[in-house]
């Protein structure tokens, strides 16, 4: 009954959808010439009438869905097409048509009685209604009346039931199911806004109202792949599966391919970029260009930084000169800064607002700290050099490196020639942090809030310490991928190990019944024997019994020739004869007797002997299933030191955290970018990359990355999940009904679904992740499928269903 009448069958069969169908569907209006009165209009009307009585009492047997015999019943067209058996109907006359000749069948009518969806047989007056519409012609309906084309329309907000809910393996996401939406809360940025998605499918459209829903009818089932990077939900009629947007786009193509130093404003809007040359790289990346300028610097330049919430950047180049330029107007003017000594290096100090200076951080070539303080009001008209005044910070150790932290108000990264790594406040020289580092720092980052720092070492390791605690967070060295396949294939040989463990376990319990077996065969064979002996003893006495008979044959011969001399002694042989032949019948029953029993011993030979060779079998099968289950984990073992050797990250080669401070990307030299929970250091996702990314940069939400080829890449870093794509609609699909059960073989590949309509057939499928083909239909229930599970080896499928059966 799909899907013309669908809303009819659904108040019949399962009470526990009748008011999910009630809500989401319009109602069916009867046409305007199927009035009451038609009812005792002397034609009978195929819509009013008789498809009633079919949808009743045949549907659930013959329908798009199920079409036993070939015969879909569900309208008109398909009716009159016929089954396997050719024309059900032949028109004007009602006996000659097959479809009243099955109804009114005496021996097999249609429905059987014993059927298992409830319907029953027709009454003589639907019986009548019939033959009549057949008599009359088998007229089409004239109109879609009552049974017209269902249309959607959105869930009511007082029916959002939670149906399903699925964590991710690697426990970073819970989706849920919220009437026919699905949510997934991210619980590695639980101080995120944008923590929650709602997956939206922008082909469900209601009208002219914007899509807002993940599927047409409320979701029942939900599944994580075993990566954790694949989400399947199940509908009416339709699975979807949706991915994490990690793949980049392309944003802009011919940038310097080694970016060395970076500078980008605090809007957002603008990134100044060095290669370590003399040449100044301004790129505009929402609009999608950059220029170059050149005519600043003769000489490679050694430090940029924006000027507070300015478009104003100084840069600094080997020689000492300072200039500072507007990177909107290109208008410059040289500086000169006043200091003890010459600088070796500046970086940008986050400046509070409504301050008359902005603050440079700086370091002299003899180690002295200092802040540059550049007035706010610049005047580029001028072309004198404009005297800028530093301060020393007042650290005493001797600083051989500054590292900037953009995002905390007024604080710089000091690292002194010693190794200790001071997070020093630029106003009143108090050190907000001393970090005890085990190798040379190359780069800092800041979360937003301040509470983290990620910090890049010579040694070509990222570590996560906490500003709070002066203390190592966690080293940041593992791919998210790779971790998680090796994860998954320790705990895969972790059941493997406990499998051998309990297959080894039974080995002396079978060793056991093998030496019984033995032992009882033993005991048949000596009954077996014994039974032979008195066999032969019974052959023995036979013999005996008959050489007394032949001696008393030859007696009575030689008695008989002299018969007129013995008559008495013949009559006193035939006695003799008589109980000597009375004593071989006897024999010969014993012996038939005792030849029964050694048949019997020898058939209990036989089965003792089968016995005995399947126990002892038993053991050597046990052994040798043992024996490859131990290769299976081996080679399990081996996989997984594999991978974990290789999820170790190559040297980092950039680093940024992203807007909210809430999670860490790291790209390394290999290509790869992970991305890290600020919070715990946990590796929490992985981005697919097109070209080894050199340089990274996190701007207007966005993360950038520039690769060593000059292309500039953008990705989202919230990482939404999007739709991959959809099998099955509610009018064109391989399910049957409502998806009630999901779940991903171990490998990813396979997707086990479950549905069924409710108490007519169950339906369990599985299909290719990646091309979504069905590719096995298994037909082991009589209900709904509500519950499917892959072994964790992925060896089996268990199913279970509202017929009360798991298979």
């Amino acid at each position: 009954m799909y899907p013309s009448n669908r809303c009819s069958s659904s108040f019949e069969y399962s009470g526990r959808y009748t008011l999910i169908v009630m809500f989401f569907v319009l109602p069916m209006n009867v046409g305007a010439d199927e009035t009451d009165s038609s009812e005792s209009s002397s034609v009978v009307s195929y819509s009013k009438q008789v498809a009633p009585i079919l949808t009743k009492n045949c549907v659930a047997c013959h329908s798009s869905l199920k079409a036993e015999s070939g015969l879909n019943l569900e309208n008109y067209e398909a009716l009159r097409k016929g089954g396997d058996s050719g024309e059900v109907i032949a028109t004007g006359d009602p006996e000659a048509s097959l479809l009243l000749q099955r109804i009114m069948d005496p021996d097999e009518p249609m429905p059987p009685a014993d059927n298992a969806v409830g319907a029953v047989a027709l009454v003589p007056e639907e019986i009548e209604l019939l033959k009549r519409w057949i008599q009359e012609g088998a007229a089409a309906p004239t109109d879609k009346g009552m049974y017209q084309a269902l249309h959607w329309q959105p869930l009511p907000e007082s029916l959002q039931p939670a149906y399903a809910m699925a964590a991710s393996p690697d426990g970073n996401f819970l989706a849920f199911g919220h009437g026919n939406t699905v949510r997934l809360r991210e619980f590695a940025r639980e101080r995120n806004s944008h923590a929650v998605q709602t997956l939206i499918d922008e082909n469900l459209r209601y009208e002219d109202r914007p899509a807002s829903t993940t599927h047409l009818d409320i979701v029942q089932s939900i599944a994580f792949s075993p990566e954790g990077q694949l989400l399947a939900t199940g509908g009416y009629r339709s699975v979807k599966i949706w991915q994490r947007a990690t793949t980049p786009q392309l944003a802009l193509k011919g940038l310097p391919n080694s970016v060395q130093i970076s500078a980008v404003s605090a809007d957002d809007s603008v990134w100044v970029l060095n290669t370590g040359d003399h040449v100044l790289e301004i790129v505009h990346p929402q609009a999608g260009y950059s220029q170059r300028l050149l005519a600043l610097h003769s000489e490679p330049i050694k430090g940029m930084a924006f000027l507070g919430a300015s478009l104003n950047l100084m840069t600094l180049d080997s020689s000492g000169r300072s200039v500072i330029v507007n990177v909107d107007t290109l208008k410059h003017r040289n500086v000169q800064i006043e200091c003890d000594g010459s600088l070796a290096e500046i970086v940008p100090i986050r400046t509070p607002e409504r301050q008359e200076n902005w603050w440079v951080g700086g370091r002299t070539t003899d180690g002295k700290s200092a802040v540059i303080e550049v007035p706010v009001n610049l005047d580029f008209s001028s072309s004198a050099v404009l005297p800028v005044p530093a301060r020393p910070v007042g650290i005493e150790q001797a600083i051989g490196q500054l590292l900037p932290l953009e995002v905390l108000d007024r604080r710089i990264g000091l690292v002194a020639e010693t190794g200790s790594l001071y997070i020093v406040d630029a106003q009143s020289g108090e050190k907000k942090a001393d970090l005890k580092l085990t190798d040379k720092p190359l780069r800092l980052a800041a979360s937003k809030d301040g509470d983290h720092i990620a910090v890049m070492l010579e040694e070509g390791k990222v570590q996560l310490w906490s500003l709070e605690s002066a203390s190592l967070v966690a080293t940041l060295d593992q791919d998210y991928v790779v971790t998680q396949q090796a994860q998954l294939v320790r705990r895969d040989a972790g059941r493997q190990k406990a499998l051998i463990d309990l297959l080894t376990s039974q080995v002396p319990e079978l060793q056991k019944e093998a030496d019984k077996e033995a032992e009882a065969v033993k005991k048949v064979t000596e009954a077996r024997d014994k039974a032979s002996t008195v066999v032969t003893d019974r052959q023995k006495e036979i013999d005996s019994a008959q050489a007394s008979v032949t001696t008393a044959e030859q007696t009575l011969a030689a008695a008989q020739q002299a018969l007129q001399e013995a008559m008495q002694k013949v009559e006193s042989l035939k006695s003799e004869l008589e109980t000597k032949q009375k004593s071989v019948a006897e024999q010969l029953e014993k012996k038939k007797q005792a030849e029964v029993e050694l048949a019997n011993r020898e058939q209990a030979l036989a089965t003792a002997n089968e016995s005995r060779a399947r126990a002892e079998s038993a053991v050597p099968d046990m052994q040798a299933k043992i024996e490859a289950e131990n290769q299976r984990l081996a080679e399990l073992e081996k996989q997984a030191i594999d991978l974990e050797a290789s999820s170790k990250l190559a040297r980092p080669v950039s680093m940024v955290f992203d807007p909210d401070g809430d999670r860490l990307s790291v790209a390394d030299a290999e290509g790869r970018l992970n991305i890290f929970s600020a919070l715990t250091g946990r590796s929490i996702g992985k981005l697919q990359t097109a070209e080894k990314i050199a340089y990274l940069i996190s701007s207007a939400g966005n993360l950038w990355g520039i690769s060593a080829q000059g292309a500039l890449w953008r990705w989202d870093w919230q990482m939404p999940w999007k739709l991959q794509h959809a099998i099955g609609n509610a009018t064109d699909s391989p399910f049957s009904d409502r998806i009630t059960a999901l779940d991903f073989s171990p490998d990813g590949k396979l997707l086990a679904v479950g549905s069924g309509p409710p108490s007519r057939f169950g339906e369990l499928k599985i299909l290719q992740v990646e091309t979504g083909e069905v590719t096995t239909s298994l037909d082991i229930h009589t209900d709904s499928v509500l519950a499917v599970r892959f072994s964790p080896d992925g060896r089996y499928l268990a199913s279970g269903s509202a017929d009360k059966l798991c298979n």
